[in-house]
């Protein structure tokens, strides 16, 4: 088996037997079977800031045990950053950055639970903001500073780390381009 780590695909041509896949750095590689694993998050969406890329950003949350008597910023509203802010609460200041002014595209249970947290006081909210600037420390006894844009002006948020749970890319139009059809009803619950 010849593996290529690191290698994104961009294309692919050809047909069953004889196929060439087209990667980003311009290698072919050929097969004659192609078995696409790539789930149906695609890329993490990113925040649109320089260093948003650094080690103390992270774009997945597995395990908010690990995490303790740290301050935290989750940016996002929706399901995942919720229940990341809500885990994370437990050991850790957490705040939770919504550029929306309410939660809408929660479902209601979770809608509930980080109503309730930020009422308690458990967890902060910055609504209707975004991160403009992520000012890295390394001589600090916090990571970085966050700077956000909200509709008050300028916020900033001393922390240790970044959970970004802004959604994903779609690999919907990449996965097209290789000429495989989904039914319509398939598309319509990705």
């Amino acid at each position: 088996m010849n593996i290529q780590y690191g290698a994104e695909a961009k294309g692919v041509t050809g047909e069953q037997g004889y196929y060439v896949i087209s990667l980003v750095d311009g290698t072919e590689v050929q097969a004659r079977y192609i078995i696409l694993g790539i789930g149906l998050q695609g890329n993490p969406r990113l925040m649109g800031i320089p260093s948003e890329e650094c080690d103390l950003v992270q774009y997945t949350l597995d395990d908010p045990g690990e995490y303790q008597d740290e301050i935290i910023a989750v940016i996002g509203a929706g399901d995942a950053a919720i229940e990341n802010a809500i885990a994370l609460a437990a050991h850790n200041k957490v705040y939770i950055v919504n550029r929306k002014d309410e939660f809408a595209r929660a479902k209601e249970g979770n809608l509930n639970l980080i109503m309730a947290a930020i009422d308690a006081g458990r967890i902060e909210c910055f609504y209707s903001s975004s991160p403009a600037e992520l000012q890295l420390f390394s001589d600090s006894e916090f990571s970085a500073n966050s700077l956000l844009k909200t509709n008050a002006g300028e916020a900033s948020i001393s922390l240790h780390r970044i959970i970004a749970r802004l959604g994903a890319i779609s690999p919907l139009r990449l996965v097209e381009s290789f000429g495989i059809e989904f039914p319509t009803m398939a598309l319509m619950s990705l």
